[in-house]
This record gives structure tokens, sequence and C-alpha cells, in this order.
């Protein structure tokens, strides 16, 4: 595997790389993110999968996390210090905040595990494959008292969740337009609880853009978590976080300035109108004219 490392690494090192803007358009709410969402967190999570496809829980274990290669620029503090140049995720257009309800059962996984329509194969109880008798059949038996959802101790509960109606996600960043547009393809929701259907995207646009708005906002606020140390001519608010994936290990943890809110509104950059400025200097010197 380190050899695929090595030569994904080499691949994108070579690739051709310019600022961009990723948009994500959802067509159902995504669950309201409590951490910034990074564009370097979902691409890792991509890549990984393809270089690592039988080892599912890799990404879960911090001891086992490597360093996945993107397609994305980095800024280099030192050999050990440098964060992907990629913004966490902004939010455009239709902004309406709801909760919903969850039921949640406590400490399922020792309430044993039962199964219906099950069908033992031949050699198991007979020569042939045989149905199995009743409704349920369990198959693994508790561990300690089995838990009741209904009363007591293990009683299921009501969890809420807030969720947020949006047109588009946004995310800025420094890459190569074909292959970032490559791997957003294969990303079909963002957010949590995307299995029951929350987050899910419709349509992507990766576009080239003049501004490189990875590292910080038009505002000059930051536009993704920043290692204080780093960047200390900043004045924004601050929180202990990972800089770079995984952002939820401790290996890379330290002060960084983060966004003002977990999940922004982005605001368009204001242009100039320089077409109606020159139009009005001539129709200035054009009035000159006329007066003389």
């Amino acid at each position: 595997m380190n050899n695929l490392l090595k030569e994904r690494a080499k691949k994108y090192n070579r690739m051709s790389k310019e600022p961009l803007r990723i948009e994500l358009y959802l067509s159902t709410s995504m669950v309201f993110p409590k951490k910034p969402i990074h564009l370097d967190a979902l691409l890792t999570y991509v890549v990984a999968k393809e270089l690592f496809p039988f080892d599912a829980d890799r990404g879960q274990k911090e001891e086992r996390f490597v360093d996945i290669p993107l397609p994305l620029d980095k800024i280099t503090f030192s050999k050990d210090r440098w964060i992907w140049k990629a913004s966490a995720a902004f939010y455009q257009g239709l902004n309406e905040e709801i909760t919903d309800i969850w039921a949640k059962r406590t400490y399922s996984e020792f309430s044993g595990y039962k199964a219906s329509g099950i069908v033992f194969p031949s050699g198991v109880i007979s020569d042939e494959p045989t149905k199995a008798k009743g409704t349920y059949v369990t198959l693994e038996k508790p561990t300690g008292p089995a838990n009741d959802p209904a009363s007591g101790g293990f009683k299921s509960y009501f969890s809420h969740r807030a969720l947020k109606t949006v047109e588009k996600v946004i995310f800025h960043a420094v890459g190569n337009k074909q292959e970032v547009e490559r791997l957003v393809e294969q990303l079909h929701g963002v957010g949590k609880k995307q299995a029951i259907g929350y987050g899910q995207i419709y349509k992507r646009e990766v576009k080239p853009v003049k501004e490189d708005y990875s590292l910080l906002q038009p505002n000059g606020k930051p536009a993704r978590y920043l290692p204080v140390q780093d960047f200390p001519d900043i004045s924004s608010k601050k929180t202990a976080s990972a800089y770079r994936p995984p952002y939820w290990g401790i290996n890379h943890k330290e002060v960084c300035f983060t966004l003002p809110t977990t999940f922004p509104e982005w605001k368009e950059v204001e242009e100039k109108e320089t077409d109606s400025l020159y139009a009005n200097i001539e129709d200035d010197i054009f009035d000159d004219f006329e007066d003389e």
C-alpha cells in the first residue's frame, strides 16, 4: 500500500493547480454540523476509499491513519507542520432551520441479536435448507440483562437535531480542476445522517476563480481552521482542534482560529462597476464640450 500512496502523491504533485470554487447543490435538508466541514476531509475520505477499499475501518483508528495525498496545494510552515489550501463549508441561498426528532435506543449492542426469515443452509439443521420456525430467531444471546426499550433504565428516548435547508454548499480550494471534479463526483451527500436521506447532493460544480479564498474569506476572517501560532495577524474566534485530517484526532491538535459559526453564509464580493465609472467620466467630458 505504501507504493500506492507514493504513486498517487507523485501524480498529484505533478498536476497543475489553480484557485477553485466547489458548489454542491442539495436536494434534502442537512444535519446542522457541530464543527465546520472541511473540503480536504471529504476528499481524504474519497481517496482513502480508493487506496484502501478493503479496509473500511482504517479511518476510524488514528493510530493507523496516514497522510492521504490530495490534488490540492498546501501551505507549509515546517517539515511536519502544513495545511491543505481548502476551506470549510459555507452555505448560500434558501436558509431555513428546522428541528427533527430521532428515537434513540440505548445500549442496543447488549440486547442480543434477533433476526426474522432465517433460512439455515444444508448441514446446519438437516441435509436440506431449512426455514427457521417462529417469527424471530435469536442468533446471539445477550451479554447481560436483556434491555427493554419500553421501560426501565434502557428505555428508548427522543433526540432532537437541528436541520438546515439550503440551496448549495460552497467550498474554495487551490487544486487541479479535473481531479477535484472526479473526486467530488463520488460524494453523494454532506453532513451526518446521510444513510437516512439527509444532505443528499444532486448536482456538483467545480469552477476556476480569480481569487484564492481557501484560507481566508474576503473579509479577512478564517475560511477554515488555521493554527494560531502560524497566523499571528488574524483576529477571530479560537478553538482547540486538529488543523488537518483527521479533524477528530489528537495528533495535530492545537489552538486554531475558526469560523464565526460552524456553517456560515457565503457572501459574494462586491465588484467595482468600472464600466459605469468610465461611462460617467465620458459623460462629464462631453458635457464640458457642449458647454463650450
